[in-house]
């Protein structure tokens, strides 16, 4: 995955156990979707970011990524500095209509951010 300022790598085998993984735990369709995408795609290097065209499939992928950047299964460059960052920080934070987490860097700027609950 990439933005502006940060790409974000995993190996095609941490993402697809990642997504196994939950779909034996949740059994979403949304997830098995983002997996077939995936598996179809016989790339050497798979740029999930053009991968996904959906907004849903977008949203499940940003799921997975985070759900890998928080176990220390992903590599973070930061493009405008051109190192690989040591360290990411996870906030959990709650608003009176939303709870998600913040994905950041050791200097507080954002990598990505989910939304997990909307009240």
């Amino acid at each position: 995955m990439e933005n502006e300022t940060f790409i974000v790598f995993t190996t095609y085998k941490l993402f697809v156990d990642n997504c196994k993984l939950f779909i034996k735990e949740h059994d979403l369709d949304w997830d098995k979707d983002l997996l077939k995408l995936f598996t179809a795609d016989n790339s050497k290097i798979i740029y999930a970011d053009s991968l996904t065209k959906t907004n849903m499939n977008k949203s499940r992928l940003i799921f997975r990524m985070a759900d890998l950047l928080e176990s220390g299964q992903c590599l973070v460059y930061n493009k405008q500095k051109k190192l690989l960052e040591k360290l990411v920080d996870t906030e959990i934070y709650t608003t009176s209509f939303v709870n998600g987490r913040r994905i950041k860097t050791k200097e507080k700027y954002l990598i990505l951010e989910t939304v997990d609950g909307v009240y």
